[in-house]
């Protein structure tokens, strides 16, 4: 009779894949998924053609190739081209201008690259890396810093690094890495357990000299003699792609800086001058949920959905599911093996006798399926022996 009136003997866990969301401390500035001109990349460029079958992450490799493809690195600007700040963080004027024949550094590769990829309904985000102690650039190395990219992989349930400048990314034990385990990596002379992920085409670069004094064979020598590693040394990762809604034409506030957030530790002490001069809106943090805060999870919560007595063993379950997903649109839950289903954030299930399982996941407007999370319970109506 107990059973009938929804009372259960034993509850108990039998299965738990249950992601934790990890929040960092500082605020990130998501672009606004309506803006269209992300619409107007996915569409005037076949991007949906251009990334092709696979995973999520080959589809991911396969953007960042096809970048590579757009421009080479250097500084030529057709005759009669004129470069106005409008063009800074926007990926359209990038890639027009790169058909007439203009050719970009890293920073323009890494922006254009976050905003592909914000086309396709992936986060991603713009970081930038630098040696240690470079307060001022010394005239031996007339380049010590790198702008590279991180993307979001539910593949990998982490941000990973992609370098679109050279067309690379890295990997450990056969696992793409994000910049701060590539720091890790490097700081911690484990260099060698590290794979550079070449990508098709390599890097390339048409000469073009940034100064009289710029030696390009040379400084591209000391650039690649540590597979680019060394420059993992600092990393800065901006907080905000939003760049096509709230337009900054390179700068933030004026001050020609965008809001970052620098990783600090026992081998990358503060850098307050870079270039001889203070950097201002820079926080510095040592916490890693800061720089690997998580995205497109379903947390699960369990609760008894019987009111008055909260701590009764109850057949009837209240599920509460949270996320954090950039652009979500909603949940999914599947129950057992039955199909994926639209639901709530908060319902009731009664549990049956036997194994019950609880599968959820975010998806986000694109209809981007985010990691799924599982918790399985079973529920028994006969008392243990001992109670007998």
């Amino acid at each position: 009779m107990a059973a009938e009136e929804g009372q259960a003997k034993i509850l108990r866990v039998v299965e738990y894949d249950n992601q934790d969301i990890v929040v960092g401390k500082y605020p990130f500035l998501y672009e606004d998924p309506n803006t269209p001109e992300l619409a107007e990349l996915r569409e005037n460029y076949q991007l949906e053609r251009v990334v092709g079958g696979g995973s999520e992450f080959e589809r991911q490799v396969a953007l960042r190739c096809w970048r590579a493809t757009r421009f080479v690195h250097g500084i030529h600007r057709p005759e009669g081209m004129k470069v106005n700040r409008r063009m800074a963080w926007n990926a359209l004027a990038y890639l027009e201008a790169a058909e007439q024949g203009a050719t970009f550094t890293c920073p323009v590769a890494a922006a254009t690259y976050v905003q592909l990829c914000l086309a396709m309904g992936w986060q991603a985000r713009l970081v930038e890396i630098c040696q240690a102690s470079k307060e001022w650039i010394p005239p031996v190395e007339g380049n010590v810093a790198h702008c590279v990219s991180e993307v979001w992989s539910n593949d990998y349930r982490k941000w990973v690094l992609m370098d679109p400048d050279g067309n690379v990314h890295y990997a450990r034990d056969g696992v793409p890495v994000s910049a701060l385990e590539l720091h890790d990596a490097w700081v911690n002379h484990e260099a060698e357990a590290v794979e550079m992920v070449q990508g098709d085409p390599p890097f390339r670069t048409d000469g073009s000299q940034q100064s009289k004094t710029f030696d390009v064979k040379k400084e591209f020598e000391i650039f690649f003699r540590h597979r680019v590693m060394d420059y993992y040394e600092e990393i800065r990762t901006t907080m905000r792609n939003n760049h096509f809604s709230r337009p900054s034409y390179g700068r933030d506030n004026g001050t020609g800086f965008l809001p970052q957030v620098v990783w600090t530790d026992s081998s990358s002490l503060p850098m307050v001058m870079r270039t001889g001069r203070l950097r201002p809106h820079v926080f510095y943090s040592g916490r890693r949920e800061d720089f690997e805060w998580t995205l497109n999870q379903a947390h699960i919560e369990l609760e008894s959905a019987d009111d008055k007595d909260p701590f009764a063993i109850t057949a009837m379950l209240r599920v509460n599911l949270s996320t954090v997903t950039p652009w979500f649109s909603h949940f999914e839950v599947r129950l057992d093996d039955g199909e994926w289903r639209r639901s709530a954030a908060t319902f009731v299930i009664r549990l049956r006798k036997g194994v019950n399982r609880i599968q959820a996941r975010p998806v986000n407007v694109m209809g981007i399926k985010g990691i799924v999370s599982t918790v399985a319970m079973e529920r028994d109506d006969e008392e243990p022996e001992w109670r007998r």
